[in-house]
């Protein structure tokens, strides 16, 4: 399937761009095949509450929260943690998307969950010579409608233009005022280990859910 993007560098029409994107599978020389006792090759499959084994393809049509109400499948939307509904994002093969520098370090902060290769239909000749000289863009690509807002990064290596589509990587921040957790042989009873994994807590009221002495000892003793 192809998808079409249309790009506006700046003002004109010799700054537009206009490709066409063919997403490149991902095939690794080798895969893992789980054999049954025959050696016959297993398929994945799914078992619903009730112990059936529904066929391959086959996508719930209702769903049923943890009070036993049920619902259709057009009632669910995404929601953030609060609970409010997500906009959705409309699909932007119908529109002009703006187009800007990125850098490597922007791209690296994102981990690539597709690769389209571009044929260009129409390619301005200022954003032809960028990527020859090995440019970096960032632009947004939906090829259907969606709550999700992922960058996608425009490229070109060996005369061919890839489109990565990337989602932004997200890390937990270490701070000097959360304690490490004790080496596993001097564990005790009194060990919080539901204390240690609330970080979060740490880092926002400066105060530690449990005794950190020991800690200190050892770092300056070490």
């Amino acid at each position: 399937m192809s998808w079409t993007l249309r790009l506006q560098a700046g003002d004109g029409l010799d700054s537009q761009s206009i490709f066409v994107l063919s997403r490149l599978d991902r095939k690794s020389p080798w895969q893992t095949v789980a054999l049954d006792l025959t050696g016959q090759a297993c398929r994945r499959a799914m078992v619903v509450d009730e112990e059936i084994l529904p066929a391959t393809g086959v996508v719930a049509s209702s769903y049923e929260t943890l009070t036993g109400r049920a619902l259709g499948k057009d009632e669910i939307v995404a929601c953030d943690v609060v609970g409010e509904p997500l906009p959705i994002l409309s699909s932007t093969k119908d529109s002009i998307e703006a187009i800007e520098p990125a850098t490597a370090e922007d791209m690296l902060e994102h981990v690539a969950v597709a690769v389209y290769e571009v044929q260009a239909v129409r390619l301005a000749p200022s954003l032809e010579a960028a990527l020859r000289m090995g440019g970096i863009f960032r632009t947004r690509f939906r090829p259907r409608a969606t709550a999700q807002e992922r960058a996608a990064f425009l490229v070109a290596r060996e005369g061919t233009i890839f489109l990565i589509l990337g989602e932004r990587l997200e890390f937990t921040v270490a701070t000097r005022e959360a304690p490490l957790p004790p080496e596993e042989d001097a564990l005790d009873d009194d060990w919080d280990e539901d204390g240690w994994l609330r970080m979060d807590e740490v880092a926002d009221t400066g105060t530690a859910p449990f005794d950190t002495r020991t800690l200190s000892i050892s770092e300056e003793t070490s």
